[in-house]
């Protein structure tokens, strides 16, 4: 029961107020901290029109707003005298409450109708002598109302509702969300009629009326309901209302639609399949056959399934339709078959059909034509065989991927990449063999090109043998159809030696240049260390280097990060056989002897090897830097030789410009040797002979000198 307020007051002072109060004809009532005024005439006019009929009945019926009585119809003022106004407990000896109550032969039953106002239905029933029986009767039917899945509605004569049990829920209302309003409210317009006509009827005939209409739920749903109408009639056989019973059979309704549908459809499909299908009682007589099976045998009626089956196979389908009568069970198999002239092969399937009790009444049989596919299955067989052969003798893999599974691969397969039929079954994915470099680029080209996109249909890729090593291939990938399904046709051809040649090749111009580099700064380089260092700058492009110098092989330059102890290994066994050396760890070690005046080692560092090619390359570097390192060294002979000859040729003057004074003494003395004392002269002589002498034997010295420097220049 829904009353509106006159008003709603928001008041701090109503959250201590706990009851409600009355102040002329307005009633105040307080409910989370919110005071609900209410007009008592209202409240009073609308208890009347909702019990308009219980004003006049047997029973006796009060309405209490809160504990105090409003309202009392006739039959509670015969028993009780003038009580509207009067407190509740005073006259019944107790607190207002749900519940019933026993004062002799009074039954008193309370109800709250309503929460804000707290208004209570006060029934007031005189049990007389039948007491007990009453009171199971009134418990039974109340038990059956309110525990029943069916929606139970009262109505008045206005057609509004009065009474609504606890299974109106299902509809998504509460019973206080029903009471008072129409029924009308609730069903489709559409079913209005039907509805006023039902109850005219069971008005005429006192007997129930059972109709079928649509009705709104509290979603605003439409939900299609059976529903079950009587009258109700006081003791003076008068309408007083009705009760409607509400049963929600919208699921079975539209059960019913799906079953018609599916009915009409299966018999649809029975008739116009493109199979022949037909129904045989026990004995093989045919007692349907649909219009495929009738257009090519037109004289079937009084016929046996057994007449068309050839002399050789009839054996063979009595046993089969014998066992599978004794079994239950389904039944396929394949025969041979001659139909007006026409011999067929058929694919036949059936089963037999029981009534309730386990009898069989006949057997569906559905037969399909399969004489063109068994002679294409024949061409195709002997195609598949023609195309296995040449797979298996291909010298490029084939591989099919289906389901993210290798379904077949030919026997190159193994003989490239050591993987059996066996190991490929096991592989969890595919993407297995592909290596981890190029896995997620060949899973991305798989699930496109499934999806239908366009991708390149071929590429290069490397694959993971089975014993690890790695292999380059060529793929050639195509989308098609195997065994009904979609797959992945895959054509790999085996080009490692391409790429390992491309790489090689690439290795080398690489190398290439760098030598290149290296011969341009050997030419025109002219120190010793610098012929050392600057080519080692250029072979850092390569990798890492050190440079070693001296007998004691000192490092003059190292790259950064580099194994100086591996290095100098490698350098010391160079060194001692005179040649290019190598090395392997878990780099690559290549020694450059570097030979002049001193002993010099590079040392390069690397994450490949290096072929034979390479090597000599290598050597071809080391001899002429080699070259280059004693042309330093003689070119500095050279210049100190050079050097000494100047020195001697201006040595040689200035003895040429000293022997000329004392000979230049002699000879003046020789002139005058008749003027002056012959033993001065003699004398004078002995002395510049003796300077002779010595510049003489200076001059010896210088030649010596010089000699070695000749056999020095001859020697470099």
């Amino acid at each position: 029961m829904q009353l509106q307020p006159e008003r709603i007051l928001s008041s701090e002072e109503g959250l201590d107020r706990s009851c409600q109060s009355s102040k002329g004809d307005l009633v105040e009532f307080v409910k989370d901290g919110k005071i609900y005024v209410y007009s008592l005439e209202n409240i009073c006019e609308s208890i009347r029109n909702l019990y308009s009929e219980f004003w006049d009945s047997e029973v006796g019926y009060v309405f209490t707003l809160g504990s105090k009585i409003f309202l009392a119809n006739k039959k509670s003022t015969k028993i009780f005298g003038n009580i509207e106004g009067r407190d509740f407990r005073e006259v019944f000896g107790f607190e207002v409450s749900e519940g019933r109550k026993l004062a002799g032969n009074l039954l008193i039953m309370c109800r709250k109708i309503s929460t804000i106002p707290e208004i209570f239905e006060v029934s007031l029933i005189d049990l007389g002598l039948n007491l007990e029986y009453l009171m199971s009767k009134a418990d039974m039917y109340r038990m059956v109302v309110e525990n029943s899945f069916d929606a139970i509605l009262q109505i008045d004569i206005n057609r509004k509702i009065t009474y609504a049990n606890p299974a109106v829920r299902l509809f998504g209302y509460s019973q206080e969300q029903l009471i008072g309003k129409n029924i009308y409210d609730f069903i489709d317009p559409s079913c209005h009629e039907k509805v006023s006509k039902s109850i005219e009827n069971s008005i005429e005939t006192s007997k129930p009326k059972r109709i079928e209409i649509e009705i709104r739920d509290a979603k605003g749903n439409n939900r299609v309901v059976e529903v079950v109408v009587s009258v109700v009639r006081n003791s003076k056989g008068e309408v007083s209302g009705g009760v409607l019973v509400l049963r929600d059979v919208t699921e079975r309704t539209a059960l019913l639609e799906k079953l018609k549908r599916t009915t009409k459809l299966y018999e649809t499909l029975l008739e116009f399949s493109p199979e022949f299908i037909v129904l045989v009682d026990l004995n093989g007589k045919i007692i349907y056959a649909n219009k495929a099976f009738r257009e090519i045998a037109r004289d079937y009626e009084n016929k046996k399934i057994y007449d068309y089956v050839s002399e050789e196979e009839l054996e063979k389908v009595t046993n089969l339709l014998s066992y599978a009568l004794e079994t239950g069970e389904p039944f396929r198999d394949i025969f041979r078959v001659k139909i007006d002239e026409r011999e067929m092969v058929l694919e036949v399937s059936g089963k037999f059909a029981y009534d309730e009790l386990g009898r069989p009444l006949y057997a569906v049989i559905i037969t399909r034509d399969i004489s063109e596919r068994v002679k294409l299955e024949s061409k195709l067989n002997e195609r598949e065989e023609l195309y296995k052969t040449l797979a298996e003798l291909s010298h490029t893999i084939i591989l099919i991927v289906q389901d993210n599974k290798i379904v077949y691969a030919n026997k190159r397969a193994e003989e490239v990449l050591g993987y059996t039929a066996d190991d490929v079954n096991k592989l969890e994915h595919p993407y297995n063999i592909v290596h981890p470099e190029h896995r997620d680029f060949v899973k991305s080209m798989l699930q496109k090109r499934l999806a239908g996109e366009k991708v390149p249909e071929s590429y290069e890729i490397k694959i993971l043998a089975k014993d690890g090593s790695v292999k380059w291939m060529k793929v050639l990938a195509k989308l098609i159809d195997f065994r009904g399904k979609p797959a992945i046709f895959a054509n790999l051809a085996d080009i490692t030696d391409i790429k390992e040649n491309e790489e090689r090749l690439k290795n080398f111009v690489e190398l290439l240049k760098v030598a290149n580099s290296v011969s341009r700064i050997i030419s025109t380089e002219k120190s010793e260390f610098g012929l050392l260092t600057k080519p080692a700058k250029i072979f850092e492009k390569i990798g890492k280097v050190a440079v070693f110098s001296g007998d004691a092989l000192t490092p003059i330059r190292i790259s950064a990060e580099m194994n100086l102890k591996k290095a100098y290994e490698v350098a010391k066994v160079s060194l001692e056989y005179k040649k290019i050396s190598t090395a392997i760890n878990d780099k690559f070690y290549v020694a450059i002897p570097v030979l002049g005046k001193s002993p010099n080692v590079m040392v390069i560092e690397s994450e490949r090897s290096f072929d034979d090619e390479e090597i000599g390359l290598f050597d071809t570097i080391s001899k002429d830097m080699s070259i280059a390192m004693k042309a330093l060294f003689d070119e500095k002979i050279r210049e100190n030789v050079l050097k000494v000859i100047m020195q001697n040729l201006e040595h040689f003057e200035s003895l040429a410009d000293k022997l000329r004074n004392p000979l230049a003494i002699i000879m003046g003395l020789l002139e005058v040797r008749e003027e002056v004392n012959f033993e001065r002269i003699l004398n004078e002589i002995e002395a510049q002979a003796t300077k002779i002498e010595k510049i003489l034997d200076e001059l010896r010295m210088r030649e010596i000198l010089t000699y070695e420097m000749k056999k020095m220049l001859e020697g470099s």
